[in-house]
């Protein structure tokens, strides 16, 4: 086998290398940018979830203070009717 021939072949298989190497790269930066998307979708229901946990906490206090209240009332107004 001539140099030059062995040069071509050093050549297609420097190619070949070069090729694989640049699709597994793309494959790679492609799983990447979804292991990134899907990280944000996370962060962005986490965040709905946080949200909407204070609102339930928000509302349970206002219920409870609302609760407080008509048992209050409740309580004054068999106070007030007993005699």
């Amino acid at each position: 086998m001539s140099v030059q021939d062995q040069l071509e072949r050093l050549t297609q298989s420097h190619v070949k290398l070069m090729t694989e190497c640049d699709v597994a790269w793309s494959r790679h930066k492609e799983f990447v940018e979804e292991q990134n998307r899907e990280r944000e979708r996370q962060q962005e229901r986490w965040k709905q979830y946080e949200s909407w946990r204070r609102e339930e906490k928000e509302r349970g206090a206002e219920l409870d203070r609302r609760i407080a209240q008509l048992v209050s009332g409740i309580g004054e107004f068999i106070r007030a009717h007993r005699n």
